[in-house]
C-alpha cells in the first residue's frame, strides 16, 4: 500500500520536472545531473550575521535559530516547504504558491517575478527563499540584512532531491527531507 505522503513526493518530482520542461533553459543535455555550482541553491546571510561555523557548501549558520518566519517567493521551494513539513514556518507566499492548498492561504499579494523589497522586508522573514533569477532583489535584502535562499530550476531528480535536503538543513527539517527523499527515490526506480 502506497501512502499519501510518498505519493505526494511523486506529485512533487513529476511538478518540477513538468515545470522545468515547460520553463527550462538552454541547458545541455547531455551535460549529465549535476547542477553547474554557479547555479546550486545558495543561502545568504549578511557578513555581520555568520559566524565561524558554517553548514559546509553554503554560507549559513549552523547554529543559527531555525526560522520561523519564512517568504517563499518560489512555488516550487514552497512545495518542497510543505512536503517537509516546515509549512508552520512559511509566513507568506507569491502569488503562484498555490499548493499544497493550505499554502494559498499565505498568499499577500507578493510577487516572485517583480517582488517589492519593501513589501517583502515588511513582513519582518527571518529567511526569504528564492528562485535565485532576480539578482537585484538578492543584493538588497542582503544590504538589509535579510538572510535568503535561492535554489534554481531543477534539471534533474537529482537537482530536485538535493533542493529538498537543501531546504530541510535551512529549515530545521533534515530528518523529514531525508525521508522524503528517500521514499520520491524508492517511488521513481
Amino acid at each position: 500500500m502506497t501512502s499519501k505522503r510518498s505519493w505526494a513526493g511523486v506529485g512533487l518530482v513529476a511538478g518540477v520536472v513538468i515545470l522545468t520542461a515547460a520553463c527550462g533553459g538552454d541547458a545541455d543535455p547531455g551535460a549529465g545531473s549535476t547542477v553547474p555550482e554557479a547555479t546550486s541553491p545558495q543561502v545568504t546571510v549578511p557578513a555581520a550575521t555568520v559566524p565561524e561555523t558554517t553548514v559546509p557548501g553554503t554560507t549559513s549558520p549552523e547554529a543559527a535559530a531555525v526560522p520561523s518566519a519564512i517568504v517563499s517567493l518560489s512555488p516550487t521551494a514552497t512545495e518542497m516547504l510543505y512536503a517537509i513539513g516546515a509549512g508552520e514556518q512559511v509566513l507568506a507566499v507569491d502569488d503562484f504558491s498555490n499548493h499544497p492548498p493550505e499554502a494559498a492561504d499565505k498568499m499577500q499579494g507578493l510577487s516572485g517575478y517583480t517582488p517589492n523589497v519593501e513589501a517583502i522586508v515588511g513582513l519582518e522573514p527571518d529567511l526569504v527563499i528564492t528562485d535565485g533569477t532576480n539578482p537585484d532583489l538578492l543584493a538588497q535584502l542582503d544590504s538589509l540584512g535579510v538572510p535568503t535562499w535561492s535554489g534554481p530550476a531543477a534539471a534533474s531528480f537529482d537537482d530536485v532531491y538535493g533542493q529538498i535536503v537543501e531546504l530541510g538543513a535551512v529549515t530545521g527539517r533534515t530528518d523529514a527531507a531525508a525521508e522524503l527523499v528517500a521514499s520520491m527515490r524508492a517511488e521513481v526506480e
